[in-house]
């Protein structure tokens, strides 16, 4: 009964919707099992998650959050593979997630097919790594625990003793959750337990094997008795035939079964039951091994009741060993027989092949017939002494060794497990981790950048620590940072290492006018074809000295070659991008050869895209802080221009008749007084731009419906009043206004801000009309507000222009004199004003302002109509009757 690969997940997150979308998606695939809740304590208190190939979280829940529902998982249930999809951005979840051993970690967002065709593929990834680690150790325990029966079988002579030890090596060693064996009783007709070991907490309490062919006899137990052949149930939770041992079964955290009867035939007739903690765990080769361990313990028992089958046995030993040879040749790690070479002192100094298995010509890319016999140093003349120091002290003490080490000559990472064999004999399995080390430096380094970039104040300061961890992780002389300038220059912003004479040197370098390696990388026109280039845009040279030997004088002229003339002889030059913009580069520097090898600069590759956006951020905020200042400048030398002006002009006031008298110096003082006038009307609008600017920035306001409307009132108002300075500083008249130059464009602004359900048309009529600049300015202010109100109020969603006024909805603004008198008219053909409104003694901040400008400012009478929309009438006094 082998199990299907059908990935069992549980998937909990507080939407329904998304946990139902998933489901449906995911299971459509025929891969996935999906289960799914909105409750992680829920299922941590069910105790059915051990059962589960991968666990998918959100992180927001209620009582108990994906972090913390993380964390517990982990502590109960071990390495069961665990990934956190969320919405959330933060950085210090993302952190934690992964320090707290979230497998991956997958944002929300964006097209759904897409989002969950990318967690399929997590999981798969999470599982099927996680079901490889747990195969080699399985395999090694279960080659363990075959040496460890065999040796139980041959020197143990009584059966109750070997049935216990044997249980307590595949539980011990071979990992299982409990082991029982149990005898046929032909009288009860049942399997009756006579040896047990692990984690059996009353389970035969609570069983009731049979041998018949009834509900109690077709679990694995009763079945392989009855059958004669191994049975197993890889996942007792969804196995009907398990329902009558089920809930005490997963109670115990028996989550897969496998039974192997032995001695069938016999007076010793009997069955072995393993139980897995997970489920899947019986796969063809633990199958396999366990039949062989089965048949082995059919051989001891009648070797115990009879010593003249002892040939049989023998026999069904080199069997066994022929297993044992089949297993040599085709498991996937390195294996390989070998014996220490010690020095004259004793120490351990080199090793010497004397069997290698096919895995590990693969792994080293050596043939058997060229390692057997030879020594370590024969074949790898670099190889680390740690290497023959660690297996010295497996031989001399014997206990066995599990350590990950770099192998130098191969540039390879292995996991390699160690044991005696023999006088100075020890067998080494091995694997290649080298891929998965890169992957965990990338990750680790990735980690600390975004720790250095989240503590770090200034753009100087986070380089710096960048810096500083490059060098703690290379281990080279020097190491720097270089950014693009907006000027197309690449100076060092931080470093270390490098001489004064040599930063002196290199930092003026410049995009537009200089040639060398430094500029093709910035510049991104590298040739990975080139054996010093690589596919991600880098530079690499390990012997620069050597290297300049084999290249012409002519093309030695066309870089600048600084590294080499300062001693340097391992170099890489590494760019720092955001996307597909190059920002900088990372500069390492060596006087050693070899210091930065393909896989330090593949690795510091992924990591300098890891620096983009925290550098892009940094120099962003830096720059903001600059316009700030330049702003707070200008504002400080607004206030000094006003202020003087005011001087200016109680200083002209007193010498009035001084400059009457002298027509040449009042010339000459107005002369002045246009050009400082120019000057401030032009600071003037350009400041209030500045300001309009700064309110339209994201999280200046409070992004409610309240703090919109807010923004655009202000936004508007402090357009009214740059554009008559505009205005002014345009026509090059400071004391009179044009009002249909300000007026147009003024309403013209005002429409442009608002988007309405219907087409509003407005109409100014201002022609030949010229005002003071206090009146102007009133003006349009009131303009600006009354205006403003029409757009929002007069025409509201389902009223009709047409079919009420016989006419499109229009706004309309004029300027003109009327029997002496200048008359200012605002009007809309809307819903008109509530009667229950006044708008002359309302409290509206707006008509409150439009009633102070028309009478202190414009020095206007209001009258308001509203019988065909509303109007608003401003006839002006005399100024000289304005009291």
């Amino acid at each position: 009964m082998p199990r299907d690969r059908v990935y069992r997940v549980l998937y909990v997150d507080k939407d329904p919707r998304l946990l139902d979308s998933a489901k449906k998606f995911l299971e459509e695939s025929q891969e996935f099992t999906i289960n799914i809740s909105t409750s992680a304590r829920e299922v941590l208190d069910s105790g059915t998650l051990s059962s589960y190939d991968a666990i998918v979280s959100g992180y927001k829940m209620p009582v108990t959050d994906g972090i913390a529902f993380l964390k517990e998982v982990r502590l109960r249930f071990g390495t069961i593979p665990f990934i956190l999809f969320t919405g959330r951005e933060r950085e210090e979840v993302f952190l934690e997630a992964l320090d707290s051993g979230s497998d991956f970690y997958l944002k929300k967002g964006g097209d759904p097919g897409s989002q969950f065709v990318e967690l399929m593929h997590l999981v798969k990834i999470a599982v099927e790594h996680r079901r490889a680690a747990d195969g080699i150790i399985v395999q090694n325990r279960l080659y363990s625990v075959l040496s460890a029966t065999n040796k139980a079988i041959v020197h143990i002579r009584d059966k109750n003793r070997v049935f216990f030890e044997i249980c307590r090596i595949l539980v011990e060693v071979g990992g299982f959750r409990m082991v029982w064996i149990g005898l046929s009783d032909t009288t009860k007709k049942r399997i009756e337990p006579v040896a047990s070991f692990g984690h059996v907490d009353g389970y035969f309490d609570c069983i009731n094997i049979s041998t018949e062919d009834v509900p109690d006899g077709r679990g694995p137990t009763g079945t392989a008795y009855r059958t004669g052949k191994y049975y197993f149930s890889n996942d007792i939770l969804a196995d009907p035939h398990m329902v009558p041992w089920r809930k005490p079964a997963i109670h115990r955290g028996y989550l897969a079964s496998a039974a192997f009867p032995f001695a069938l035939g016999t007076r010793n007739e009997g069955v072995m039951t393993l139980y897995a903690p997970k489920a899947g765990f019986f796969d063809g080769q633990v199958i396999e091994l366990l039949e062989e361990m089965s048949r082995d313990i059919s051989f001891a028992l009648m070797t115990i009741d009879d010593e003249e089958r002892r040939e049989a046995a023998e026999e069904a030993l080199q069997e066994s060993e022929e297993r044992y040879r089949v297993l040599f040749e085709t498991m996937v790690e390195g294996f390989s027989i070998d014996e220490i070479i010690l020095d004259e002192a004793g120490r351990p100094v080199d090793l010497r092949y004397l069997r290698v298995n096919p895995a590990f010509e693969r792994l080293n890319g050596l043939k058997a017939e060229d390692v057997i016999g030879k020594t370590a140093r024969e074949l790898f003349p670099g190889a680390e002494p740690v290497w023959f120091e660690r297996y010295g002290e497996v031989v001399r003490t014997g206990v066995p060794a599990h350590f990950e080490e770099r192998f130098g000559p191969l540039g390879k990472w292995y996991d390699v497990r160690a044991y005696r064999t023999g006088p100075a004999q020890f067998a080494v399995i091995f694997s290649d981790i080298t891929e998965r080390r890169t992957n965990e430096d990338i990750l680790r380094l990735s980690s600390e950048v975004y720790k250095l970039s989240a503590g770090s104040d200034t753009l100087p300061a986070m380089l710096t620590e960048y810096v500083r961890l490059l060098q703690r992780y290379t281990g080279c002389d020097a190491i720097g940072i270089r950014l693009l300038d907006n000027e197309g220059n690449i100076p060092y912003q931080a470093n270390t290492g490098f001489s004064g004479d040599f930063l002196r040197l290199e930092s003026p370098l410049s995009v537009k006018n200089d040639n060398c390696m430094c500029i093709n990388v910035i510049k991104g026109t590298t040739d990975p074809v080139l054996p010093f280039y690589t596919n991600g845009g880098s530079f690499y040279i390990n012997a620069t000295t050597k290297f300049l030997a084999t290249v012409s004088e002519e093309e030695k002229g066309k870089t600048r070659n600084m590294c080499n003339k300062a001693g340097y002889e391992s170099v890489s030059l590494i760019p720092i991008q955001k996307g597909n913009m190059i920002l900088g580069l990372l500069h390492l520097a060596d006087t050693r050869e070899g210091m930065v090898p393909l896989r330090t600069v593949s690795i510091l590759e992924n990591v300098a895209l890891s620096m983009g956006s925290p550098i892009l951020r940094m120099k962003a905020e830096e720059e903001l802080k600059s316009r700030l200042t330049d702003l707070h400048a200008a504002y400080e030398e607004i206030t000094s221009t006003q202020e003087e002006l005011r001087q200016n002009v109680e200083e002209l006031s007193l010498r009035e008749q001084e400059l009457v008298e002298s027509e040449t110096n009042l010339r000459k003082a107005l002369a002045e007084k246009e050009i400082l006038l120019s000057e401030v009307h032009h600071r003037v609008k350009n400041n209030l731009t500045a300001f309009i600017s700064l309110l339209s920035l994201d999280g200046s306001y409070e992004e409610s419906e309240v703090g919109r409307a807010l923004r655009k009132d202000l936004q508007n108002r402090a357009r009214s009043m740059a554009l008559i300075h505009e205005t002014l500083y345009r026509t090059g008249k400071f004391s009179k206004v044009d009002m249909e130059a300000y007026l147009t464009p003024l309403v013209g602004q005002i429409a442009a801000s608002y988007t309405t359900s219907a087409t509003i048309l407005t109409v100014v009529d201002v022609r030949d009309m010229v005002l003071d600049l206090s009146r102007a300015t009133a003006a349009g202010l009131i303009i600006n507000e009354l205006v403003t109100n029409s757009f929002k109020y007069a025409f509201p969603p389902g009223f009709d222009c047409f079919g009420v006024r016989e006419e499109d909805c229009t706004i309309r603004v004029s300027l003109a004199s009327e029997d002496g008198t200048t008359v200012l008219r605002v009007a809309d053909n809307g819903c008109g004003l509530p009667e229950e409104l006044d708008p002359l003694t309302t409290k509206s901040l707006g008509l409150k302002l439009v009633k102070f400008l028309a009478r202190y400012q414009f020095r206007a009478e209001i009258e308001v109509r509203a019988d065909n929309g509303t109007e608003f009438i401003f006839r002006m006094n005399n100024a000289e009757a304005y009291k």
